[in-house]
């Protein structure tokens, strides 16, 4: 596809009348798009305003200085010539000068007598070539000389900036296809995330073993007291044990609603036996050894956090609390779905 390039010529007019009509021309031939003043309409607008509508517009500032300083904005006492300069300085537009030699200067003089060498404002001219000749700029002896610098110049340009430039629509590739394909990853990638988030995600231990996940099993113990009468009707309670094997995907799903609001560690051994259960006695809860395993394997599958906190009795317990990622899979597990 070939990139063209729309370059703002800047110049003053009437003394630089060929040398304009070189750069055009140069321009042209390298297949890129000029603009300048002879675009300008008449209108509401400022000239300012317009001047820099049309080199926010462009990809290269270009300017041929001659003799002249031209004319003067009356708001800031500089030339339109050195406005447009600046500003395309400022705004930071990749940009390049072509300025008159002394003897291209003298050569016009002959030909067009008072209108090629700066009288009214020759120190504000003298301020401006200065500056010009400090930056990115070469001395010029004719429109041979602009017409090859304009073609080096933008050479030059193209390798180190970015230009944007433009491309023709035929040229361009149909991408509707390709937007339609993104579109479609981009709405799996979500269904994909949502999925993610309602689970928590696998784990590895340090020695490479994949922990237990949500479909696996576990078996948990539950003490109980059973009680017993004996002769006078003395009662007496002896210890009992039931083993429950279920998934931790289920265990997790009988107690997690009572997370919402943070528990202490030991109602919840209580709590869990009673929901394993289905009863709620005075002596129940999940043996020792197994309530740990429960508490440390939620905490490593990130359903549930702990932190010790103080307590109505002015002591400090240990508490449990639901993850933002427990409280999805406590939903996804408790919700009721549709038939």
């Amino acid at each position: 596809m070939a990139t063209k390039y729309q370059i703002f010529v800047s110049s003053t007019f009437t003394d630089l009348k060929n040398e304009r009509q070189a750069a055009v021309e140069a321009i042209l031939a390298a297949g890129h798009i000029p603009a300048g003043m002879e675009l300008f309409a008449a209108g509401d607008e400022s000239q300012l305003e317009v001047i820099r509508r049309w080199i926010d517009d462009s990809d290269v500032y270009m300017l041929i200085l001659g003799g002249r300083y031209g004319s003067i904005d009356p708001a800031t006492g500089l030339s339109y010539t050195e406005l447009e300069y600046n500003y395309a300085v400022q705004k930071g537009l990749p940009f390049f000068a072509l300025v008159l030699s002394e003897n291209a200067i003298d050569a016009k003089s002959l030909v067009i007598i008072n209108e090629c060498r700066e009288t009214s404002n020759r120190d504000e001219f003298d301020k401006f070539r200065g500056k010009v000749l400090s930056k990115i700029s070469r001395v010029v002896e004719d429109c041979k000389d602009i017409k090859i610098g304009i073609l080096e110049s933008l050479r030059s340009l193209e390798h180190r900036y970015k230009l944007q430039g433009w491309i023709r629509a035929s040229e361009m590739k149909d991408v509707a296809p390709l937007i339609k394909q993104l579109s479609a990853l981009a709405d799996e990638n979500s269904q994909l995330k949502n999925k993610l988030a309602e689970r928590p995600p696998d784990l590895v231990s340090d020695d490479g073993v994949q922990l237990a996940g949500l479909d696996d099993e576990i078996s948990v113990t539950v003490k109980y007291q059973v009680r017993h009468y004996q002769q006078y009707s003395q009662a007496r309670y002896f210890d009992q044990t039931k083993t429950i094997t279920l998934s931790w995907g289920k265990l997790f799903g009988l107690f997690a609603p009572e997370l919402l609001s943070g528990k202490a560690d030991d109602y919840m051994q209580k709590y869990i036996a009673e929901q394993l259960m289905g009863r709620n006695e005075s002596y129940l809860k999940v043996i020792e050894q197994d309530f740990q395993t429960i508490k440390v394997h939620l905490m490593a599958l990130g359903l549930i956090g702990t932190e010790y906190s103080s307590t109505t009795q002015g002591g400090a317990a240990l508490f449990w609390n639901l993850t933002p990622a427990g409280k999805k899979i406590m939903m996804h597990l408790r919700s009721i779905k549709k038939s």
